[in-house]
C-alpha cells in the first residue's frame, strides 16, 4: 500500500512552525494517545511489532491506544485510515478495531512522532527519523506530513553531515526518489567526496552517478578517484563494457600522468580496437608522467623532475609488454619535444620582451638627458 504525494503541494503546517497551544499540549504530554485509554475514550488500537535482529527469532510489540476521529476525519488525517473507517467491508481491523503493522527499527520508533503530527499538526524533524517518518507518511497517506518533510529533508541534505544518513535511510525503505535526490548531490559535488563516501557506492550506483548529466568533476581528478575506487573494487569491471563506459572519452578525455600506467594496464588485458583510445589516452599521459617537472616543495629554487630509471622500474611499467614499453617510451620523447619547442617559444617572446623593454629605457633616459640639458641653457640664459 501506500500514497504518493511526492508532486502534490501544500501550504499544510510544518515541523517547526505550529500554535503556542499545540506546542503546551505536548509539552504537557496531554496529547490524548499519549493518555490512559479509559480517561481518553480510546476506541481503537495500532500495534506496531518488529523483528529483533535479522534472524526473526525474536519479536518486539508496542501498542498504541489512539482515536478514530483523530486518525480518520482530522485536519492530518491519515487517508488509509479514512477510507478504512468509511467502508462497509467486513474486514477483520474493523471487526476487532485493531490494526497491526509490522515494522523497520527506525520506523517503529517515529510512530510516537507520527502520532504527535496527527493529532497536533507539530512533531520533531531530524535527519534520524526523517527518512522514516516520510516512509509512514506514505505507508498510511498523510500529505500534511509527507509536504512537511519534504520541506525539512530539502533543506536538510545540503549538509555535508547528513547525506550519508539519508542515503542509508533511503536505502533501507527502498526510497528511489530521495536516493535520486542523494546521487544528484554526489553527481555536483563529486570531486569533493571521501574516499569513504565512493567506496560505500554499488557498481550501479557509482554508473549512475557518473552517468548524471550533472556530473561536476574535471577529467584528471576523475581518472584520479576512479583508479582509487578499481583498486579497491576490481569487480566494478568484470566486463569489457563497464570499463569503457567507466574510462569513455566523453568523461574522461584527459588521465592524470600519476595513473596512466594503471589505466594502461587494464586496457591491455582486453585485444582488440575496442580498447584503443583509451590506450592512447593513456600513452599520451605516461608521456607527460616521464618528463612533466615541477617544483620541490621543499627547495623552490631547485627543479625536479622524475627519474626515468624510478619510471621504467614501477610495477605498472613492467606489467606492459614490450611493445607498449616501447610506445611508452615513444610517446615520453614526443611530450619531451612538445615541451622543448614551447620553451624555446617561450624563451623568444621573453628576448623580445626584454629587447622591447630596454629600448624603452633607453628612450626614456635620453628624454631624461635632454631635459636636464634645457634646464642648464635656460638658467645660463637668466644669469
Amino acid at each position: 500500500g501506500g500514497f504518493d504525494y511526492d508532486d502534490a503541494s501544500s501550504d499544510s503546517s510544518s515541523s517547526s512552525s505550529s500554535s503556542p497551544e499545540r506546542k503546551r499540549m505536548r509539552s504537557e504530554n496531554k496529547v490524548l494517545w499519549r493518555l490512559d485509554p479509559i480517561e481518553s475514550f480510546s476506541d481503537w488500537t495500532i500495534i506496531v511489532t518488529l523483528e529483533d535482529g535479522g534472524d526473526g527469532s525474536s519479536a518486539m510489540e508496542e501498542t498504541y491506544h489512539v482515536h478514530k476521529n483523530y486518525l480518520g476525519a482530522g485536519s492530518n488525517r491519515s487517508e488509509y485510515f479514512h477510507a478504512l473507517f468509511r467502508t462497509k467491508n467486513q474486514v477483520e481491523e474493523l471487526l476487532t478495531s485493531v490494526s497491526k503493522i509490522r515494522l523497520q527499527r527506525s520506523a517503529a520508533a517515529a510512530m510516537k512522532d507520527m502520532l504527535d503530527f496527527v493529532y497536533t499538526g507539530y512533531c520533531q524533524f531530524c535527519t534520524e527519523n526523517a527518512v522514516a517518518l516520510r516512509f509512514l507518511a506514505h505507508y498510511f497517506g498523510i500529505p500534511t506530513l509527507h509536504s512537511a518533510l519534504k520541506k525539512f529533508i530539502q533543506r536538510d541534505l545540503f549538509y555535508a553531515t547528513t547525506v550519508e544518513a539519508y542515503l542509508s535511510e533511503a536505502r533501507a525503505y527502498h526510497d528511489k526518489k530521495l536516493i535520486d535526490q542523494v546521487f544528484s548531490i554526489y553527481a555536483r559535488y563529486f570531486k569533493w567526496l571521501s574516499d569513504t563516501q565512493i567506496k560505500s557506492l554499488s557498481a550501479e550506483e557509482f554508473i549512475m552517478i557518473v552517468s548524471s548529466n550533472e556530473l561536476n568533476c574535471d577529467s584528471a581528478t576523475y581518472s584520479i578517484m576512479l583508479s582509487e575506487r578499481l583498486r579497491k573494487r576490481p569487480e566494478d569491471i568484470r566486463s569489457l563494457e563497464k570499463l569503457l563506459f567507466l574510462t569513455r572519452d566523453e568523461i574522461m578525455p584527459n588521465i592524470c600522468p600519476s595513473v596512466s600506467l594503471f589505466f594502461l594496464k587494464l586496457a591491455s588485458k582486453h585485444k582488440g580496437e575496442r580498447c584503443a583510445s583509451l590506450r592512447q589516452r593513456c600513452l599520451v599521459s605516461s608521456g607527460q608522467c616521464i618528463w612533466k617537472t615541477f617544483k620541490s616543495d621543499a627547495n623552490p629554487q631547485k627543479n625536479c623532475a622524475l627519474s626515468i630509471d624510478d619510471f621504467s622500474q614501477s610495477k605498472e611499467f613492467q606489467a606492459l609488454t614490450n611493445a607498449e614499453k616501447v610506445n611508452t617510451l615513444q610517446w615520453s620523447l614526443i611530450g619531451c619535444s612538445e615541451s622543448i619547442i614551447k620553451l624555446h617559444s617561450r624563451i623568444k617572446s621573453l628576448e623580445i620582451e626584454r629587447a622591447v623593454l630596454a629600448r624603452r629605457i633607453s628612450s626614456e633616459l635620453d628624454d631624461a638627458h635632454s631635459y636636464a640639458d634645457s634646464d642648464d641653457d635656460d638658467m645660463g640664459s637668466i644669469s
